[in-house]
């Protein structure tokens, strides 16, 4: 929804608070999460950025997933701080680490 990184456009995950009971679309997978947190992307209630991309932590490639963290601290969904805590869990705190002291 972000367009943070790319992704396979024939199957959604869609992460909700609240527990949905019309009929969606077969591409559609709907994920209950009671307690996470949203927030308001263009107008429609969902997870935060953050929480969006610690859950795919496993399921990307770590250097995908570091450089959608990167695009949603540069689009302004997260914080540096988060993107450190992010790049961080990934196991790519070092590599990113190296990467910017030879800029």
């Amino acid at each position: 929804m972000l367009d943070l990184a790319p992704t396979d456009p024939s199957l959604i995950y869609v992460a909700t608070p609240k527990r949905v009971r019309k009929k969606l679309s077969s591409n559609i997978v709907m994920v209950h999460t009671p307690n996470q947190t949203t927030t308001i992307y263009d107008s429609i209630a969902s997870q935060t950025a953050t929480a969006a991309i610690q859950s795919c932590i496993g399921k990307m490639t770590p250097e995908r997933l570091a450089q959608a963290a990167y695009n949603a601290m540069q689009d302004g969904y997260i914080t540096k701080r988060e993107h450190k805590t992010l790049v961080e869990k990934m196991g790519m705190g070092r590599l990113l680490a190296r990467r910017t002291h030879h800029l």
